[in-house]
């Protein structure tokens, strides 16, 4: 995911998988935030709605793993 750009089919698909994943366990843990892992945000900003992360537009935080 690291050596692709945020056009490519491959950034996009595993970003809206990552999204899905997110979304459903903020769901499941009755948490009301999601952490943005971009590389911008590393994890530290929190949103309540999955359509204000950013990971479309600046990538992810390297080893978010």
């Amino acid at each position: 995911m690291y050596h692709t750009t945020c056009t490519s089919s491959m950034f996009t698909d595993g970003v809206r998988n990552f999204l899905r994943v997110a979304e459903t366990n903020r769901l499941n843990s009755g948490s009301g935030l999601i952490c943005c892992p971009c590389s911008i945000c590393k994890n530290f900003q929190r949103f309540n709605d999955i359509k204000d992360i950013h990971t479309i537009s600046f990538d992810y935080t390297w080893f978010y793993a």
